[in-house]
């Protein structure tokens, strides 16, 4: 688990058709609590697609800037991660939204600790305004773009592991510390 991390470089060689199977195996093993199984993948290869979805992606800090992340272009493996609102919303109306999109993360979780394991580097994508994927993947207004997931095998040595905070400022037993 401390091997995942965002990695944005990758080799040129595309995902073994095995591997890409088990991938998606490891989102439809996601949760859904309510059994509505709201969430869907989009893999995107169309070379149009991926250079205008570059152009639609913020910066880190959720601001539009002048470049685009044109290294979503060239990843092997490219997709957006969807919540299918109505079907969220069948059993427990808007809250359905909300637990599917919880779910959805899980099922993302699910494919890069898979992808971890099969030495295919990943990255989560989330700098984006979901109205602007939505016009440019044409989606119906009840298909919300939640996550965008880009994974390829590793290029050259693995980044360092981020430093992250102690488990003493992270866990609280019986009450906030």
């Amino acid at each position: 688990m401390k091997q995942i991390q965002n990695v944005r470089t990758y080799d040129d060689k595309k995902l073994e058709a095995k591997d890409e199977k088990m991938l998606y195996e490891a989102f439809l093993a996601g949760p859904s609590s309510i059994s509505n199984q709201a969430r869907e993948l989009i893999v995107i290869g169309d070379s149009i697609l991926r250079n205008k979805l570059a152009n639609d992606l913020l910066s880190p800090y959720m601001v539009k800037e002048s470049i685009p992340q044109k290294w979503i272009e060239d990843v092997p493996f490219l997709s957006v991660i969807v919540i299918e609102k109505r079907r969220a919303m069948s059993r427990i109306g808007s809250k359905g939204i909300l637990i599917a999109q919880k779910e959805a993360e899980s099922a993302i979780q699910n494919m890069r600790l898979l992808a971890t394991c099969l030495q295919i580097n990943s990255a989560i994508i989330r700098e984006f305004e979901p109205e602007t994927i939505r016009e440019t993947l044409s989606l119906p207004w009840y298909v919300e773009p939640v996550a965008m997931l880009a994974c390829g095998y590793a290029l050259g040595e693995s980044p360092m592991q981020l430093k992250s905070l102690s488990m003493e400022n992270m866990i609280h037993k019986d009450r906030w510390s």
